[in-house]
């Protein structure tokens, strides 16, 4: 594997234009003039910019190679996988613990699991000095409650959550382990559920259970 970097300022032997590094590389190898991209994750502005910078080549719509490939895993990976979920249930324990403990805004709370998160990926990449424990942005952790609970991927605000309020943690972005992400989303209610509230809960688990 060649690894190549491009720089957002100028110097010798640089270039802004990271399709340009590729085009030449394609060059160097030979290419057959066949290029095989992800379509279904790119948007219409990133598939224009492929097709104009390879307008010669014939551009080959890969989506969901490799996805097929990334369905194998070795042990090493498996092993990586399931510390990144220990690490997620870590936290989601933590927080909410610490609900009980004392009155929290959505972004104090979001702060706290965050430091537990990066102490912990820390450990494991101890003598790691290429990737870092914080992580890539965005890492920000979303976390909704009480009136805020119908908006959508919301990340943490500055919202006092309120003694009986339901609070929605979401952990699609912390923690991030080596490039990995273990996910999951947990709903915590601090106050006794109305008959509405079960009778939605209810409907919910029904639908997720495919019943």
């Amino acid at each position: 594997m060649e690894l190549r970097r491009h720089l957002e300022w100028s110097e010798s032997g640089e270039t802004e234009d990271s399709w340009g590094i590729a085009r030449d590389y394609l060059m160097e190898v030979g290419s057959s003039g066949k290029i095989g991209f992800e379509r279904q994750s790119m948007t219409t502005k990133a598939a224009a910019a492929i097709e104009q910078a390879f307008d010669k080549a014939s551009l080959v719509d890969s989506s969901g190679w490799a996805d097929d490939a990334r369905a194998i895993k070795d042990d090493v990976e498996i092993a990586l996988l399931r510390r990144c979920a220990e690490i997620c249930v870590e936290q989601y324990e933590m927080q909410v613990k610490a609900l009980k403990q004392k009155p929290w805004r959505e972004y104090e709370l979001a702060m706290h699991g965050l430091k537990h998160v990066v102490g912990r990926c820390a450990e494991v990449m101890e003598h790691n000095d290429v990737n870092s424990p914080i992580g890539e942005p965005p890492n920000v952790h979303l976390i909704t409650s009480g009136h805020r609970l119908a908006r959508a991927h919301g990340s943490a605000s500055c919202k006092h959550i309120a003694p009986d309020d339901i609070v929605a943690l979401d952990y699609c972005r912390v923690p991030y382990l080596l490039g990995y992400r273990m996910a999951m989303g947990r709903i915590v209610s601090l106050g006794k559920l109305s008959g509405e509230e079960k009778d939605i809960d209810v409907i919910t688990c029904k639908a997720y259970n495919g019943r």
